[in-house]
Formats: structure tokens, sequence, C-alpha cells
């Protein structure tokens, strides 16, 4: 069995050089192949008690910067060893897609590949963007406009500055709904496993105001459809809101905006988002009300202790039982069942601190995080129950790190963690499934190593 996981590693390692040197004949490339191990004691990934986690990656970081063009790239393999599911969702580490337990893997083994893509090209005041990658908007640690929590998606798209202090965005985005398409059971019904699913699109606004030197006001706007319209074209409209748009083509769609204000006070700052899912105008300021809301605040200071910088973050997020969700679940604000805004998705709330300091040689990272979710709603119905009444999970989370870094080639950490999780396994759209209360206490050990850089 080893043997033929060897040859099959072999075989995918020739690939990727392959597609490499094929990049190479266009123009340079800076190469920076990389290898990575992570061990978890009893990881927070998993519901499961003493749970220890080994995880192996390797790969190349591609760039390529020259005149008017940028391209950055990543492609990895990544192998788990200590479980062969997927992780639990409830954190805020980006998450998986589909994973494999491919020939030559234990029973507790599964691997996956993750392959990421980002070009850009400017041209005056116009840059162009295409990728393979996760577009994150908004501000703070834990952001709720567009996150990384769902993996990469396909995309492209332009900013566009039409000032000095205006610029505008127009975005488009393929997502993965993981809603079976019946339409390919007579061609895929041999193979249960694999299975096709609908199609599911974004297209986003972004407007950025610079108020002054300190002040920046941002506006967004998404909307979200699927089925057999993988391309709507009236979304790619420019500088027309998809609001009213989306009720002329029938009100089928999942409209959310949102906005960001950021205060800039010499190196730290304050700020807040809001997103407001299928807003009902008249309704805005009911106590039973159809506005469906998740907003956040939070504050980053630079810090200065034994004359090396640091950094403190506080944040604060909360949203609604119903936001992220659509009438139609082919419309949900989700890629691979994972939100494309806060990690938590809806009914949640988080109370997050983190302090980052240089001393020396080293980083000492301190971290606290309390998060809950409850039950999440579909449809439009006036579902004003009381906050967390059908139940919840809540996850709390002490943990005190320090990493060092040697000539930015070897990078080691070592992190120490209690997270005292109440309810684990809580699914928000099964409420009845049996959690449990657990206690975990997880050393984590990561050795990264960059090898030499490369030019093609």
């Amino acid at each position: 069995m080893l043997r033929n996981f060897t040859y099959m590693l072999k075989i995918k390692i020739e690939k990727l050089l392959i597609l490499i040197l094929s990049f190479s004949s266009l123009f340079s490339l800076e190469i920076n192949p990389f290898i990575s191990y992570i061990y978890d004691s009893d990881t927070d990934l998993y519901v499961n008690e003493n749970q220890n986690l080994h995880r192996n990656s390797f790969g190349f970081n591609i760039y390529h910067s020259q005149n008017n063009l940028y391209l950055e790239s990543q492609l990895s393999y990544h192998l788990f060893t200590g479980i062969n599911e997927r992780p639990n969702s409830f954190n805020y580490h980006p998450g998986i897609g589909y994973i494999e337990n491919n020939p030559g893997l234990d029973s507790n083994q599964f691997n996956f590949f993750l392959t990421s893509l980002t070009i850009e090209y400017s041209y005056e005041k116009v840059m162009f963007f295409l990728g393979f990658n996760s577009q994150t908007w908004g501000p703070g640690f834990n952001k709720i406009i567009l996150s990384d929590k769902s993996p990469q998606f396909f995309n492209f798209g332009y900013d566009w500055n039409l000032s000095n202090n205006f610029s505008y965005t127009h975005l488009y985005g393929r997502l993965e709904s993981q809603i079976e398409d019946s339409s390919y059971i007579e061609i895929y019904n041999s193979d249960s496993s694999r299975i096709p699913t609908l199609q599911r699109s974004i297209n986003a606004h972004k407007i950025n105001y610079l108020l002054s030197d300190q002040v920046t006001i941002s506006l967004y706007e998404m909307i979200i459809y699927g089925g057999n319209r993988s391309f709507e074209p009236y979304y790619f409209l420019p500088l027309i809101p998809f609001l009213p748009t989306q009720t002329f083509l029938g009100d089928l769609d999942n409209d959310l905006i949102g906005i960001s204000i950021e205060l800039e006070l010499q190196n730290n700052s304050l700020y807040t988002s809001l997103v407001i899912d299928e807003w009902t105008p008249p309704d805005t300021f009911k106590k039973e009300h159809k506005n469906w809301f998740i907003y956040q605040f939070g504050i980053d200071i630079e810090t200065n202790l034994f004359n090396e910088k640091g950094q403190f973050i506080f944040e604060y997020l909360h949203s609604d039982n119903r936001v992220y969700r659509h009438k139609f679940a082919i419309n949900d604000f989700y890629s691979y069942s994972y939100p494309l805004g806060f990690w938590a998705g809806p009914h949640s709330s988080q109370l997050f601190f983190f302090f980052e300091q240089r001393i020396g040689k080293y980083d000492l990272t301190i971290e606290y995080s309390d998060s809950k979710r409850g039950e999440s709603k579909y449809g439009y119905n006036n579902n004003f129950s009381q906050r967390y009444l059908n139940g919840f999970e809540q996850k709390k989370i002490y943990k005190v790190g320090l990493s060092y870094n040697y000539n930015n080639q070897i990078l080691l950490d070592f992190s120490y963690s209690i997270i005292d999780w109440e309810n684990a396994g809580f699914d928000p759209l099964n409420v009845n499934i049996n959690t449990i209360d657990v206690v975990k206490n997880n050393i984590q050990i990561s050795i990264n190593y960059l090898f030499k850089e490369y030019e093609l």
C-alpha cells in the first residue's frame, strides 16, 4: 500500500512540475517550494475527545510581477492523519471542499489537493482580475461581508478608480451549492459517491469612498442566484443596483446589502460593518421586522512593548437567525456548505480578543474567543422566536502561542489551548441530533520549511 501511495505521489509531483514549466515558457516566475507539518494533541477541528491530528503538506508558491501584470499561485498536496472526515465547521479556519481516501492511505487518513490563482492586469485607472481564490471584503479579523471561510472559487471582475477618493469593484464568482442536480442521474448513477450539483453564482458590487485621510466608507451589494442561470446578464451591467434588477426578474434571488466604516487614528483603527439580508424599509425599526442583520464592531490597536511593535484586536459580532439563508435553498449565501461571510453563519455571536507582540526573536500571541450559534431558519416566515430557544453550541477558546522565524526559511510554532465546547456536534439545520460537552487541552506544534527560491 505504501508503494502504491509513493508512486501516486510521484506522478502528481511530475504533473505539477510540468504545469510550472509550461508557465515559465511565457515569462519569468519565482518559485518557492515548501513543506509543512502540524501536530495537534486534541484538536478543536473535531468534536471527538482526545482527537490527535497530524497534517502534512508540501507544494509550491509561484509569483510573477512585471509592468502591469501580477500573478500569484499555489499548488499543494495535503494529508491528514488521525481521522477520515471533513473538519467540523464551527471555527474560523478556512473550510475544506471535497476530501478523498485514495488507495495507499489508511482508514484514518484523507487527502486533498489545493490550488489557487490570482491574476491582475492594470490599465490606466482599471485593474482587471481573474482567479481561483477566496475573495475577502470588509474590515476586521472575522469578516462578515466576504471571508475566506468557504474554499476558493472561480471569479473575475475589475476595480475602477473613478477618482482619487472613489473606487468601484464589480465581481462575478461561481460557487458550489452541494445540491444534487437530478438531470445527470442517468449519466453518473454508477457511482453514488460522486454527485453532480446545481450551479450557484454570485455577483457583487463594492464602492469605496475616502471621506478623509482618516475615514473610509464602503458600500456593498451581493446577489446569489442558481439553477440553470450560471450567468445572469442583467447583473453584469455596471453601476446598476441588484435590488431593483432582481425584482424586475421576478424577485427570485437573494440580495444582501452592507456598509462598513473605518476610522484610522495614527496607527490604530476603529471599524464597524453591517449586512442586511432582504431589506424591508418600512419594518426597519420595528421589534418584529423582516430585516435580517449581521453586524460587527472592532478595534485594532498597535502596541509597543519592549521597544517592539505588536497588535491588539477586539471584535464583537452578532447575526440574526435568518441571515445568509433564502426561501430557495439554491440561493443560500454559502459555498461547499460554508457561509461566504461570517464563519459562524446565521443565529450566532462572537466575542474575540487577539494580542500579538514581538519579543526579541520570538512572537508571542494570546487569543480568547467566545463563539455561540443556534438554529438556522429557512424562508420568509415570521420567525421571531426567542434567541437560542431551540438549542445552541458554544465554544470558548483560551490560547497562548510562541513562534520563531529563522532566516525567513524555518518557521516554528508552539501553542497551548483550552477549548471549552458546550453541545459540541450541534447542527443548526437539525437541532435534534445528539451533542456532547467536551473540554479539550490541545498542544499544537507546527514546523514550516521554505526551500531556496528558484527563478525560471
